[in-house]
């Protein structure tokens, strides 16, 4: 097993109030990943197990990219509708 970045285990599930997810999610990084998988493919380097709710994904370097700037982006548009008085 690898490394939890979050340690979201410990994390008591009634004190923590941001979310119906906040408290589950995690990154458990791959300790079997080796300096030539990154200098091979980087992009589909297997970096670690992403943990949210119940559920677990395995991913790529490539998918943590677009799952971070999908996440950046969709921040950014609730605040900048917010900015606007776009929100209902």
């Amino acid at each position: 097993m690898g490394n939890r970045l979050n340690n979201s285990f410990a994390w008591g599930k009634t004190k923590t109030r941001r979310g119906k997810f906040y408290n589950s999610v995690d990154f458990e990084t791959n300790e079997n990943l080796m300096e030539r998988d990154y200098q091979q493919d980087l992009e589909n380097a297997k970096l670690g197990k992403f943990y949210i709710g119940k559920s677990v994904f395995e991913l790529t370097r490539g998918e943590i990219d677009l799952i971070m700037d999908t996440l950046y982006r969709a921040k950014d548009t609730a605040e900048k509708k917010y900015k606007m008085g776009m929100l209902k």
